[in-house]
């Protein structure tokens, strides 16, 4: 139940991202240093969310990684208890 209300808000923030770049499709300059980008708006718009998202993911990859295998030691562990207590009976 959790992971659906995530994954529709998720979504509803993805067509509020899209729908509001779409709305804003005036060509820009960027200057970075010493170089010039012409693009439109929307395209620059959803880039940086598009990063800003994937920096987000990548931030949370190490806590994800480390919390896996500690829920498969549990499991484990759970499982060799009952292991036990089956053959001890």
């Amino acid at each position: 139940m959790k992971n659906t209300i995530f994954l529709i808000l998720l979504i509803i923030l993805l067509l509020a991202v899209v729908i509001f770049t779409l709305q804003n499709t005036t060509g820009i300059e960027i200057n970075i240093f010493i170089w010039q980008i012409r693009s439109s708006l929307a395209l620059v718009l959803f880039s940086t969310f598009a990063a800003g998202f994937l920096v987000g993911l990548l931030a949370l990859a190490p806590r994800a990684l480390r919390a896996a295998p500690k829920k498969d030691k549990n499991e484990l562990d759970r499982l060799n208890s009952n292991e036990t207590k089956t053959t001890i009976s």
